[in-house]
C-alpha cells in the first residue's frame, strides 16, 4: 500500500517476503529480487536468515523501525552490518539520543567510520554528556558536556535528517481526542482508599528504600482503577523490586 501510494502501481513491482510464506515462496521471491534487482520487502527475521543469499545484491538497504538495531551485540545488527551494500538508510521514530550507546550503534551502522570506537566514544562523548545532566555537576562539567554534545551534533549532522510531526499534518486526517471520565465503583473506591492508607502507614519502609519502589505503588493503583478488585492479585503492581513494599498494602486493599 505504501509503495503504491508514493510510487504508483506500475512503477515498481516489489518482491515480498513476509510471515506465512512457505520456504519455496521465500526462495522464489529472493531469487526474483537477486535477478531483477528492483525492490524487496522483507522482515528483519527473514533477511537475517537469508543474508548470505542477498550479500552484495543490495544497492540501498532501508531499515524501518531502525531502533531495533540499537545493540551492536544483537544478532540482527551483526548480520545486517556484515551485509555488503552500497548505501544504508535507517528510519525510526524513537529518539536515539536518549541513550548514547544506542546512538553510536545506529550511526555506526549507516556510516561505520564516522564515530570513534565505542570505548573511545564513551570516554570522549558519553561520559561528559551524561555527567553534565547530573544535578550535582559543576559549572565546568556542564560546560564540557554541552561542548561535547554540540561537537557530536556537528559530526553527525551530515548523516541524520530529523523531521517533526508537522511534516505529516497535510497527509493525515484530523486527530480527535476524547477524554471519558468514569467514576470508580464502590468496591474500587474502598480498595483504593485502603491501599493509600496502608501505603501512608508504611512510609518509613518506602523512605528506607530511597523511594525506588514508588513505581510499584503507582502501578497497583493504576490497575485498581481499571479492574475490579476481585480480579487483582497482590504483587502485580510492578516488577520484582516493587513487590516488597507494596505486597502488604495490596493485600490490605484487596481484603
Amino acid at each position: 500500500e505504501e509503495r503504491e501510494r508514493w510510487l504508483g502501481r506500475a512503477r515498481v513491482r516489489p518482491s515480498v517476503v513476509q510471515g506465512g510464506c512457505s520456504l519455496v515462496e521465500v526462495d522464489q521471491e529472493i531469487r526474483n529480487f537477486v535477478r531483477t534487482g528492483r525492490l524487496l520487502i522483507i522482515s528483519y527475521e527473514q533477511i537475517r536468515t537469508h543474508a548470505s543469499e542477498l550479500d552484495d545484491s543490495i544497492d540501498l538497504l532501508v531499515c524501518d523501525e531502525g531502533h531495533r538495531l540499537k545493540s551492536s551485540a544483537g544478532l540482527t545488527t551483526k548480520r545486517l552490518a556484515a551485509l555488503r551494500c552500497k548505501r544504508r538508510l535507517l528510519l525510526t521514530g524513537t529518539p536515539l539520543q536518549n541513550n548514547l550507546d544506542e546512538f553510536h550503534c545506529c550511526v555506526s551502522f549507516v556510516q561505520p567510520r564516522l564515530l570513534p570506537p565505542l570505548p573511545t566514544f564513551q570516554r570522549v562523548f558519553k561520559a561528559p554528556i551524561d555527567r553534565s545532566h547530573d544535578a550535582s555537576a559543576s559549572a565546568q562539567e556542564v560546560a564540557l558536556g554541552r561542548a561535547r554534545s554540540a561537537e557530536l551534533s556537528q559530526i553527525t549532522s551530515g548523516v541524520i535528517l530529523r523531521r517533526g510531526p508537522e511534516l505529516l499534518e497535510t497527509l493525515l486526517p484530523p486527530r480527535t481526542e476524547i477524554l471519558a471520565t468514569v467514576l470508580l465503583t464502590r468496591r474500587q473506591a474502598l480498595a483504593y482508599l485502603a491501599f493509600c492508607d496502608a501505603v501512608r502507614r508504611s512510609k518509613q519502609t518506602v523512605d528506607a528504600h530511597g523511594g525506588s519502589l514508588h513505581l510499584g505503588v503507582l502501578g497497583f493503583m493504576r490497575q485498581l482503577c481499571n479492574v475490579d478488585p476481585e480480579h487483582l492479585v497482590a504483587g502485580g503492581g510492578g516488577g520484582e523490586d516493587d513487590a516488597e513494599i507494596s505486597k502488604g498494602a495490596e493485600q490490605t486493599a484487596l481484603q
